[in-house]
């Protein structure tokens, strides 16, 4: 194996844990996420677009967990459950700087570590209501943000520290502007959570242009092409569908309001419509939007039955899940010949599976419900590889 491609293989297998294998279906069936026929070395399949979708992937998560565990510290519940879920988030960021920089992996983890728990911190400074204690949290990020910055451009020259600085106080701003929304019981903090999840794309960006700068022989194909763009986006809005409607159950089973994050989750409803609706037009959005709002609508159902233990209702919301993703899939299939409606039933059989567990588990006050919530959304990147690879199929002078 060349080098090139040691390095590539170190960086997917460190960051595999978001683009797990599709399992099984509705009715428990085993079976690997299939890709179309389709050359993967170009376009969607690059080593470019892989390291921009992973990278997006892996920030995202991030925080998305980070809103997680400042909620629970917030809230007065444990957070350990969403902590020790994101710092198996930042052990994998941490592998993946090590498969690229070596000796860097263990000091940028370390530093990562010590920012992620700065951003923790900032909730109960913020919940607190005093300014110069939130201000002093604020200041606690500026030097471990130039660590971060400092390692990764010693490592490599091409990710400049002011770039890196931008981009993680950018970063760090849209998180404390959910967490001080969360403090005063604002319903827009499910909204802002959002638009923090969606500015770690511009943070992958910057990064992994850095290192396809510094490395073009290993990361060919194209870090800005359509396909490449594409796939982050997919893997962007599936990934945080899975965790929005995570979050929507376990206010269900909760007891809380699952309103605002329902208006979260409709914008990514519509963000996911519109990805179809570029390539395929308006009616396909339509069509997909309503199928989508439908599949939404019912993960609501099967939360509000795992919340009263009321079995039958549960096994029968399963039911029109299981109606739904045939939906789904028939009408994918419709739109590109590349997509086996078996298949796409597969993933979203697997969607299914994870998600349902996630909220059954946080029903059941399982300690490893986030656990459970992070695979979920594990799986929508590889998810995210299946449907790209298929429309660049479809349409190669585009997106190939």
């Amino acid at each position: 194996m060349s080098r090139a491609r040691s390095k590539l293989s170190a960086f997917v297998l460190a960051a595999s844990v978001l683009a797990t294998a599709c399992g099984g279906g509705g009715d428990g069936e085993a079976a690997p996420t299939t890709v179309p026929d389709y050359d993967v070395s170009e376009g969607v399949g690059s080593e470019a677009a892989t390291l921009r979708a992973q990278l997006t992937a892996l920030l995202q998560e991030h925080a998305l967990l980070v809103g997680m565990a400042s909620a629970a510290v917030i809230g007065g519940t444990d957070p350990a459950p969403a902590t020790a879920a994101l710092d198996q988030n930042s052990a994998a960021l941490g592998d993946v700087v090590t498969g690229l920089y070596g000796a860097a992996g263990p000091a940028f983890l370390d530093a990562w570590r010590r920012h992620t728990a700065a951003l923790v911190a900032f909730a109960p400074a913020a919940a607190s209501g005093d300014k110069a204690v939130s201000d002093q949290a604020k200041a606690a990020l500026a030097p471990v943000q130039e660590e971060i910055a400092g390692v990764l451009n010693g490592a490599n020259p091409q990710l400049t520290v002011d770039d890196l600085t931008e981009a993680l106080d950018g970063y760090a701003r849209s998180v404390q502007s959910f967490i001080t929304a969360q403090a005063k019981g604002d319903a827009s903090a499910p909204s802002k959570l959002k638009e923090a999840a969606d500015h770690t794309a511009g943070t992958a960006i910057v990064l992994a242009a850095g290192i396809v700068k510094h490395q073009p022989d290993a990361f060919p194909g194209g870090l800005d092409s359509t396909g490449a763009a594409m796939r982050a986006e997919l893997a962007s809005k599936l990934q945080e569908h899975a965790y929005l409607a995570g979050l929507a159950g376990v206010a269900v089973v909760g007891g809380g309001d699952p309103e605002p994050l329902g208006d979260a989750l409709e914008e990514n409803s519509l963000e996911l419509s519109r990805a179809f609706g570029t390539v395929y037009g308006d009616d396909a959005q339509r069509r997909f939007l309503s199928l989508w709002r439908e599949h939404v609508d019912l993960l609501g159902a099967f939360a509000t039955a795992a919340r009263s233990g009321d079995a039958a209702a549960m096994e029968g919301a399963r039911r029109d899940l299981d109606a739904n993703r045939r939906a789904v899939a028939g009408f994918l299939a419709e739109l590109n010949p590349n997509f086996a409606a078996s298949e796409v039933e597969q993933e979203l059989g697997t969607h299914l599976d994870t998600l349902l567990a996630a909220v059954a588990a946080e029903a059941a006050g399982d300690p490893d419900r986030v656990a459970k919530l992070r695979e979920a959304a594990g799986h929508m990147p590889g998810t995210a590889l299946y449907l790209a690879t298929g429309i660049a199929r479809q349409f190669p002078a585009k997106f190939g």
